[in-house]
């Protein structure tokens, strides 16, 4: 089984270009907007970046940064428990 956190494809953005993907999906249902803004922010600068001529190049940090938006446990399903 595939753990969400499994499924994290920043390092494969130049990949899924050259394949001719011309969407990505988000995944997780019922996700907060800070959750979403996080996520979106972080891929829209690595897919520029794959389309620039500079090296592509993932750093730690944005890694991190995702990784703790996952595990911050950031649904809006923790409003419904309120």
């Amino acid at each position: 089984m595939l753990s969400t956190r499994d499924l994290c494809g920043i390092d494969y953005i130049p990949d899924f270009i050259q394949a001719g993907v011309k969407c990505l999906k988000i995944e997780g249902r019922m996700k907060s907007p800070e959750y979403v803004a996080i996520v979106t922010n972080i891929y829209r600068k690595y897919i520029d970046l794959a389309n620039s001529k500079e090296e592509y190049k993932v750093s730690s940090k944005d890694k991190k940064i995702l990784m703790q938006a996952f595990n911050r446990g950031m649904t809006s399903s923790r409003t419904f428990r309120q």
